[in-house]
């Protein structure tokens, strides 16, 4: 299998789960890669997520702002994007995610 999608509702555990298969498949000696989205909480709230990449042996490698609720980096160079309550970081996420993959 080269490829994995998951999806789920919020809170629903599916970057546990991601991380748990990826720990036992380095485990085996199977290189993984690719990136996975970290909520991030301020004050017991969801603010944000940041996405991260993963290097061969399934740990974190880059780590960037992917959405927060308010946009807070008005750099001329940085592509927002608004969808629902979030603001897409479409920088970030080609940097980090796209070369991930």
């Amino acid at each position: 299998m080269k490829h994995v999608l998951c999806t789920g509702q919020p809170g629903c555990v599916k970057t546990t789960l991601v991380r748990r298969c990826i720990e036992e498949i380095v485990g085996r000696g199977i290189h993984v890669t690719g990136f996975v989205t970290d909520e991030v909480v301020r004050n017991g709230s969801r603010i944000g997520f940041d996405v991260v990449s993963l290097n061969e042996n399934g740990t974190d490698d880059l780590r960037g702002v992917l959405s927060r609720k308010r946009r807070y980096n008005t750099d001329s160079d940085v592509v927002w994007k608004k969808t629902g309550n979030y603001h897409v970081n479409v920088t970030e996420f080609e940097r980090i995610a796209l070369s991930a993959m």
